[in-house]
């Protein structure tokens, strides 16, 4: 049997208890946000032997939906700067990279793009020195 004295303060931690749970500045619900922003879609086109896209496009959240419209497998790569050199993108950066897209796939590729200047190259061997690039313009 319990004493009054020992029930008198589990009430009073039972209550100080259910006070600090429901004090009125914790409000359970939560505060609704922004739904992020979806990514814009930037058709890309790879052939034997280009590459076709829209340029300029705006910054931010892009995704490149590559249709491979040729008869071998093609990759997607795209490049922050640099110059075309040949096979190879000299002294640009890497931002994305698709695999392989089979002849009349399709693949899609997300970045994050700043404004500057940009290369998309197939970058298996021999493509982007047959000619499969082409420079993109990313606009504020």
């Amino acid at each position: 049997m319990h004493s009054p004295k020992r029930s008198a303060a589990l009430a009073v931690l039972v209550l100080a208890a259910m006070t600090a749970v429901a004090c009125p500045g914790d409000d359970p619900t939560p505060t609704p946000t922004e739904p992020p922003t979806p990514p814009t879609p930037v058709p890309v086109t790879l052939n034997e032997w280009s590459v076709a896209a829209p340029s300029p496009v705006g910054s931010g959240e892009v995704r490149f939906d590559v249709t491979n419209d040729g008869g071998a497998v093609h990759q997607l790569a795209v490049y922050r700067g640099g110059s075309l050199s040949g096979d190879s993108i000299d002294g640009g950066t890497l931002i994305a990279r698709t695999g392989n897209i089979q002849a009349g796939g399709t693949d899609a590729l997300q970045a994050s793009l700043e404004p500057g200047s940009y290369w998309l190259v197939c970058p298996i061997p021999g493509h982007t020195a047959s000619g499969m690039s082409v420079q993109l313009t990313v606009g504020s």
